[in-house]
Parts: C-alpha cells; structure tokens; sequence
C-alpha cells in the first residue's frame, strides 16, 4: 500500500507538488526554449495547434491533441485550451494552470500531488523536460521516470532513459488519456475525492492528423516541427 510521506523539518521532506526537490535530489532541468508568457505551438505544417479534448483544461489525466485554429465561433474555453506557458517552477503547463506529463506516448494534464512511497511512481514522479530548439524547430522531450503505467512497472530503465525523444504531429502511435484507476495504486486515500478528474478516454489512432505525442527521434523528422506563436492577454498573436 502506498502512503504519503509526512512533512518534517530537515529539509528533506515532501512539497505538496509533483515533483520533490531536497538538498541532495538531483532535480530535473526547467523547460527551456518556450518564450516567457503565453503562447500557441502550431505544427510546421498543416495549420494544427496543440489543444485540450473537449476544451477541458482543468481535469487531470486529459489528453492532448491537434486541432484547427481559432475562428469567429471561437470562445474563451476554445482559446484556453490552446494556449500554454511555462511556470514559475519550470514546468510546460496549459492555460488552466495544470502541468504536462507524459502517459506512454500520450501527453496529459496533471495537477500537484502529494508524493507517495516507494518514489517515484506512476502517481507523483519527476516531470518531463520539455526543450524547445529554435534552429530544428523540434520539442525534445527528457524523462526522469517510466512514462509507460502498467501490473509491471517500472521497466528496465534502458527501455526509456536514455533514449532521445520527441513530440511528433501524426504520431505513429496510439495515445489516449489517463484513468484514475490506472494509477490508483500508487495515489493516497481519498486521492480522487480532492481533485478533477477527466472522464472523456477517447485516444487518437496512429497517424491520426490530430494525434500528437511523444517518439523516439528518428525517421520523419518534419513531423516533429513546431512553431511557437506568443499570443496577448486577448489571444492575439504577437
């Protein structure tokens, strides 16, 4: 059973956040390359945007995709979901203020949690790394933890480590969003009851024009092309 850590006065106790900084942990880069502010990122390509399911930016466990941009039937829950920034602490968030992890290959919402032992785990673990390159226009993405939630995690670390990843627009695989029943296990009592939780599973098949997520670096590299657009407190591009 896992249970949450208690808070002491040592300087080696828990934040009430996903990631857990101490004097001694070694703790993940901040996401760099991200323009300070608000911003869209748009693929290279077609006119697709990455964005919220159902426009739902405030429930954990959402998945991310690509979508059309905005129009005169555009309202604030439309352009909420489209825009992203980069925290105090580092972190790629939404503009529901809830951070971006990775599920697989899929890229979800995820709000603070309480660390639980043994740490990490599929509950509360490190947050990715999400590098931003200006010259290949490519989001490169570092793992501190097993990304894939299953009876046998986690894996051997040379399944995910040290591998080079990306995100790629048209991912070649499938991503769905998270279940609380997923990772239960891992959370603490009452976990649930305390926070929102998406309800809408639906994924995006491979190759899907609006399926976005997270691939080792090889092959189709232009799949793999974002531009970033800062937007104004009006959702005006700059």
């Amino acid at each position: 059973m896992f249970h949450p850590v208690d808070t002491g006065e040592d300087g080696s106790t828990v934040e009430d956040h996903i990631i857990f900084r101490t004097a001694t942990d070694s703790s993940p880069q901040e996401c760099t390359g991200f323009p300070t502010g608000r911003f869209r990122i748009r693929a290279a390509g077609p006119p697709h945007y990455y964005w919220t399911l159902r426009w739902y930016t405030a429930v954990e466990g959402n998945l991310l995709g690509l979508w059309g941009g905005f129009n005169e039937y555009s309202n604030d829950f439309h352009y909420k979901s489209q825009i992203f920034f980069v925290n105090s602490a580092g972190h790629l968030c939404n503009d529901g203020g809830l951070e971006l992890d990775i599920s697989g290959s899929s890229i979800i919402l995820t709000g603070e949690r309480q660390r639980t032992e043994p740490w990490p785990n599929p509950w509360s673990h490190p947050l990715p790394t999400f590098l931003y390159a200006a010259d290949s226009r490519t989001i490169a993405v570092k793992l501190y933890s097993d990304p894939v939630v299953s009876d046998e995690w986690p894996r051997p670390e040379r399944e995910w480590k040290d591998k080079e990843f990306a995100v790629a627009a048209a991912s070649v695989a499938p991503t769905q969003g998270l279940k609380f029943e997923e990772i239960e296990r891992w959370a603490p009592v009452n976990a649930l009851s305390t926070r929102k939780w998406s309800d809408h599973y639906v994924g995006f098949g491979p190759c899907n024009y609006c399926n976005v997520g997270v691939e080792e670096k090889a092959g189709d590299l232009s799949r793999m092309e974002w531009e970033l657009e800062p937007v104004d407190s009006n959702y005006v591009i700059l």
